[in-house]
């Protein structure tokens, strides 16, 4: 019996099914799925090593923007435009990307939180 290997339109449905899952909101973490998803699969043979792995990976990053489409027609998340995402979290000090922006008097408190400054 013969495995059939995958390719680039397996990958993206496999992806994209498991960034749905799990909520994947961000180029980075859909950048870092298609990396885990495309070891796997070489780690139990379902793809060929003669295969481009490099290009695969690239095609796959690259429909980012697809799966956000599809992902915000269908409900599943927001439109996101990355760049001005990154941008609002650098302008308004955002800590981690969590959407807690640091007022000035959070960065002069103690760890204890008395509103003393640090010496």
């Amino acid at each position: 019996m013969a495995i059939k290997t995958l390719d680039v339109a397996d990958l993206y449905n496999e992806i994209s099914d498991l960034a749905r899952d799990q909520g994947v909101n961000t180029k980075a973490l859909w950048d870092e799925l298609v990396d885990e998803v495309i070891e796997a699969h070489l780690d139990i043979g379902e793809i060929d090593l003669e295969q481009d792995t490099e290009t695969m990976k690239e095609t796959l990053d690259e429909q980012w923007t697809i799966y956000k489409e599809e992902s915000a027609i269908s409900g599943g998340l927001p439109a996101i435009d990355d760049e001005i995402v990154d941008s609002a979290h650098e302008e308004n000090d955002d800590v981690v990307g969590t959407g807690v922006v640091k007022d000035d008097e959070e960065e002069e408190e103690d760890d204890y939180g008395d509103g003393k400054e640090k010496m």
